[in-house]
């Protein structure tokens, strides 16, 4: 039997890689939300992230920056648990494609962390393709009739990520 071979209830490699691949990037996600939002972790004050978010373009920043924490907190750890995935990957991308976009690449990719953001959002294109898998709160739940929930992560995530940039740019 291969690690990807499911038989009845059992779990397998798959199930466990999964998890792995919703789990990892969306603990990051929230952590980083919670630096963001609440100065957990290390983190610094609201008053330094509205900073920061004027720095970039984002006006008003006040907003974007209750937006982009409140977003990455709540969208990472729905994909952490596997729970409204196609809505949670979409949120994860969403936001990492603003920060490669309006953080990452004006300041030299990889230099700025470029890389690793981009691999965050990766994973949740990923996710948003193989479904959370069976360890997760959402555990095989149809999603929106005969939506398919690719298209919606992959069209909320990227559209609503690149809208925000738009409004980014025209303000």
């Amino acid at each position: 039997m291969t690690a990807t071979t499911r038989t009845g209830n059992r779990t397998t490699g798959l199930d466990v890689g999964l998890l792995i691949l919703r789990a990892a990037p969306g603990l990051l996600v929230a952590v980083r939300g919670a630096r963001e939002l609440l100065g957990w972790f290390g983190g610094g004050t609201y008053a330094g992230d509205v900073h920061y978010y004027a720095s970039i373009g984002y006006k008003p920043a006040n907003v974007w920056a209750i937006v982009s924490g409140v977003t990455e907190m709540g969208g990472g750890l729905l994909l952490a648990l596997g729970l409204f995935t196609p809505l949670a990957a979409a949120a994860v991308m969403g936001v990492m494609l603003n920060a490669v976009v309006a953080g990452q690449i004006p300041y030299g990719f990889i230099a700025s962390g470029g890389d690793l953001v981009s691999i965050v959002g990766t994973s949740a294109i990923a996710v948003a393709f193989t479904g959370p898998g069976r360890i997760s709160l959402d555990g095989g739940r149809r999603w929106f009739g005969k939506m398919n929930p690719t298209v919606l992560s992959l069209v909320l995530g990227l559209g609503l990520g690149g809208v925000v940039l738009i409004i980014r740019a025209l303000t």
